[in-house]
């Protein structure tokens, strides 16, 4: 029998939700393709990787926004 290993969550991860790059897109208002070239450029929103999945927190796509509105263009 395994014995179940218990991982506490940070509080800073309680309630982020991991979405997928059409996800965001549609978020930003982008295509896939700008965020994978976002991506290799290392520039754009912060991501994490999931075997050869990228994959965006919830809360680093929403501190991103806001950091955009208050940038001028």
């Amino acid at each position: 029998m395994m014995n179940k290993i218990k991982y506490k969550v940070h509080p800073k991860y309680q309630y982020t939700r991991l979405l997928d790059q059409k996800e965001v897109a549609e978020m930003l208002g982008v295509s896939t393709k700008t965020l994978e070239c976002w991506r290799w450029k290392k520039i754009g929103p912060e991501y994490i990787k999931i075997g050869r999945l990228a994959r965006y927190m919830d809360s680093v796509i929403m501190a991103y926004i806001d950091e955009l509105a208050g940038k001028e263009v």
